[in-house]
């Protein structure tokens, strides 16, 4: 069954369902637009000419589940951005955020430089698509991009270079 509430800061102007669909006060649905990194937002307005843009994750958030910790951001438990079911999303703080899921294997994928570490005491080498892989791996990228770029002579027993 659809549920219509409010929009927060523009109650009595637009509603949201619990499917993620959006009505203005005269009933007429409103279609969302992607705003060119796969969320789905909303231009909204009092009538004043300034629109404010509301992203549907957040609306649906705000209005379906409670955040009595006054939690920051909301998450998409699935990492689709365009999964906005409000069982898929939950209140969190933006450290939790940042560091949810495969966001920072993808992220380091995007930006990945290939690296080598040569063992400082037998010479063996080893290889790692990004520094992000080299910490997945038990090393730490920070020490590592030290090393990258000539701050640090070596970490973790190992020499690192660019390949």
């Amino acid at each position: 069954m659809e549920i219509w509430k409010d929009v927060k800061d523009f109650e009595g102007l637009y509603q949201i369902s619990n499917l993620g669909r959006l009505k203005n006060g005269k009933g007429k649905l409103i279609q969302p637009a992607d705003n060119g990194k796969g969320y789905l937002r909303f231009n909204l307005s009092k009538g004043n000419r300034n629109y404010k843009t509301v992203y549907l994750h957040r609306a649906l958030a705000e209005a379906f589940i409670p955040n009595p910790n006054n939690l920051p951001e909301v998450n998409h438990k699935d990492e689709n951005k365009r999964n906005n079911n409000i069982n898929n999303l939950e209140w969190c703080t933006v450290k939790y955020n940042r560091r949810y899921g495969t966001r920072n294997i993808r992220t380091g994928m995007k930006h990945r430089k290939k690296i080598r570490g040569i063992n400082l005491n037998d010479n063996s080498v080893i290889e790692f698509d990004s520094c992000v892989e080299a910490e997945c791996n038990g090393f730490n990228k920070s020490a590592i991009s030290n090393c990258l770029q000539g701050i640090s002579n070596s970490s973790k027993g190992y020499k690192w270079e660019r390949v």
